[in-house]
């Protein structure tokens, strides 16, 4: 196994496409009647096509080696490959200027999309979200043009938008009820029901298939949390009449876009991780309505996904997220260990979409720990980076995450800040709204930070960005890392909240002390430990004002459940 690094040049960029053109990395394996020769590394087929600068270029490789009793899968080979690399993420990162707390940048990012002028509209009967702030997306428009054709997003309904904030924004409003959520809660539920109803009507329409179960899924987890029957109803019977006759008819090999109500594939393309997506689905529904089908169908599904080749998964970075939440959850469901494997296996595929570097050629930010938006996009994504990261957490409950994931899951902390205009240099700047994040960071392959615009659509995950890092619990020691394990519970808002679990980490060489705010300071604190040191209990006590002390080793970790009293 064979760790390429190729410094600054960058693996796609223009420049150096011609220089390696006829170069990969790999092995070639020369056979006689002596000992055969085996060559590893960087292997040309021919001379380079330009030539490399000497200055500032290094090459270095590394040969992961050991002796097999059997010869692994390329299941198995993915999870080894992933798992070895999760050795080399960096514990430094690089806090951007005008960093203060996701609790902050949340309730600012509210107050942002509350602003009627640069983030809503009005078809004559309704306020109505756009997609893009100020309707502006260069990128967009560019594409359009290049095809004969016009978009309007400062009058193009934003649906999307309200559905992928809801379930955040619902559950934040609930448990930490300011102003700007509640109000904001109240304007996007508002627009839903005016608008909702063409998701769930049986009119002739193409839908983008992640597009129509991911969305319905974030609908119904809303509703489902509301308390709200009819609409779990009304979503359940779309469900029933498109999402589960369309996975069947498919095979559960999901096209890129889908015709109803015929239910059959529209145009080309395949988008096969929307079977995690739906595996995921189906569980909820599952546990929520203890329908044995729903089970069967997210089993059915995510077997496919299992036997698929292994360089055909990945699509929309997200989608293989909800597929190990479907994994991790069928296991507790089912106790199968087999599923075990299938969650290492599907994490190992979702982290191979993720920036596993800082591109030196931008200085003015870092992507180490951000996702690739999907397999199209040569750039990292604000709304995909907060969703592979919520979701992946979720699942750490009961299960010992790698040294290397929770430096993974620091880096994305600190450099998802990045995304947002407050943090940027003034030239990125795109409008007035500073806590709406840019879709689009810019890498050597795709660089042009912000083209795409000041994504509405995806400005609701910093409300699962806060919900995940500090809003219930935080610390102002750097080395202290500490992350919510709870952001997708199936729970209901009638459901008495008596404590929430937290993963709490010294990513530092040192012992630590420091305090855990709870942001309650007038409250008393119950602390139990679940897992970890052995002198947890000792090392993670309540203290005064709300506080929680803690007192961790080098690379300690532990997981509590913390209750807020009164």
């Amino acid at each position: 196994m064979l760790f390429f690094d190729m410094s600054a040049m960058g693996w796609m960029a223009e420049s150096g496409i011609e220089r390696f053109l006829h170069y990969r990395c790999g092995l070639r394996r020369t056979y006689g009647y002596g000992p055969g020769e085996l060559a590893v590394g960087l292997i040309g087929d021919r001379a380079f096509s330009a030539d490399i600068p000497v200055a500032g270029t290094r090459f270095s490789y590394g040969i992961r080696c050991f002796s097999l009793d059997a010869p692994p899968t390329e299941q198995s080979a993915v999870v080894d490959l992933v798992e070895a690399c999760l050795h080399f993420v960096p514990k430094a990162t690089a806090s951007p200027p005008n960093r203060a707390s996701w609790r902050e940048f949340g309730l600012k990012c509210a107050a942002d999309l509350l602003d009627t002028n640069a983030c809503w509209s009005n078809d004559g009967n309704c306020d109505m979200l756009i997609p893009y702030v100020n309707g502006v997306s260069p990128a967009w428009e560019e594409s359009f043009k290049a095809k004969g054709l016009t978009i309007d997003f400062r009058n193009q309904p934003g649906l999307d938008a309200a559905l992928m904030m809801i379930h955040p924004l619902t559950e934040l409003a609930e448990a930490a009820p300011a102003s700007e959520y509640t109000l904001l809660r109240d304007k996007v539920w508002q627009y839903i029901n005016h608008a909702g109803g063409e998701f769930l009507g049986e009119q002739p329409r193409i839908w983008g298939t992640w597009q129509y179960v991911y969305l319905l899924h974030e609908w119904w987890r809303a509703a489902w949390f509301r308390e709200d029957e009819a609409a779990c109803a009304r979503i359940e019977e779309a469900v029933n009449r498109i999402v589960i006759p369309l996975a069947r008819k498919t095979g559960y090999l999901f096209p890129l876009s889908f015709r109803a109500p015929e239910l059959r594939k529209h145009g080309n393309g395949d988008n096969y991780p929307v079977a995690g997506a739906y595996a995921y689905f189906m569980l909820l529904l599952y546990k929520a309505r203890k329908d044995a089908e729903y089970l069967a169908e997210a089993e059915r599904s995510l077997q496919v996904l299992l036997q698929l080749p292994v360089n055909s998964l990945h699509q929309e970075s997200f989608l293989l997220s909800m597929a190990v939440q479907a994994a991790d959850g069928l296991e507790r469901e089912t106790g199968d260990p087999s599923y075990g494997e299938a969650y290492r296996y599907l994490l190992a595929q979702n982290l191979r979409m993720m920036y596993w570097y800082d591109d030196p050629s931008f200085a003015d930010y870092r992507i180490w720990g951000m996702f690739q938006a999907c397999t199209p996009m040569l750039y990292p994504a604000f709304f995909e980076n907060i969703e592979c990261s919520a979701r992946i957490a979720s699942t750490l409950k009961d299960r010992d995450a790698s040294p290397g994931l929770l430096l993974a899951f620091n880096q994305a902390r600190t450099n998802n800040y990045y995304c947002f205009p407050r943090c940027l240099p003034d030239k990125f700047r795109l409008s007035e709204l500073e806590y709406i994040p840019l879709e689009n960071l810019g890498t050597l392959e795709d660089d042009k930070t912000g083209y795409a615009g000041q994504e509405i659509y995806g400005a609701g995950q910093t409300f699962r960005a806060a919900m995940l890092w500090d809003q219930w619990l935080s610390c102002s020691e750097p080395d202290i890392y500490v992350m919510n394990l709870d952001g997708y519970e199936l729970t209901r808002r009638s459901d008495v909240r008596e404590a929430r679990t937290f993963l709490v980490v010294n990513l530092g060489e040192a012992e630590k002390s420091c305090a855990l705010e709870t942001g309650s300071p007038s409250a008393n604190v119950v602390v139990e430990a679940l897992r970890g040191a052995s002198a947890a209990a000792e090392r993670v006590v309540p203290d005064a004002a709300g506080r929680v002390a803690v007192r961790l080793a080098p690379s300690e970790r532990v997981t509590v459940r913390v209750k807020v009293v009164g």
